[in-house]
């Protein structure tokens, strides 16, 4: 974290924890990205041998653009008033559970 408090702040997005409270004030905005089934070949395997995802409400596996888009968004300037955040990138297989 040096270095982003030396450069004024900056931006991380965190996959599966987060320390919002004691970053805030220098600026650093943190937030996580909660990853589902992304498309992998092991992914890839167990759809083909079941036809479907299992429990995937949305019924596919996610894709990597997917994930990748919300992370690019969550470190852009865009994002600049989204700090503390969890994401769920997961085709709402979090609310199936």
């Amino acid at each position: 974290m040096p270095y982003l408090r030396a450069a004024g702040g900056g931006s991380i997005a965190n996959v599966f924890s987060i320390k919002a409270k004691e970053l805030g004030p220098d600026n650093i905005r943190v937030n996580t990205v909660l990853v589902g089934m992304i498309e992998s070949a092991r992914w890839a395997r167990r759809a083909e041998s079941s036809g479907k995802p299992p429990g995937v409400p949305l019924g596919r596996i996610g894709r990597a653009e997917e994930f990748a888009d919300v992370v690019a968004f969550l470190v852009s300037p865009r994002a600049t008033y989204v700090s503390g955040t969890a994401i769920n990138v997961d085709g709402r297989l979090s609310d199936a559970v």
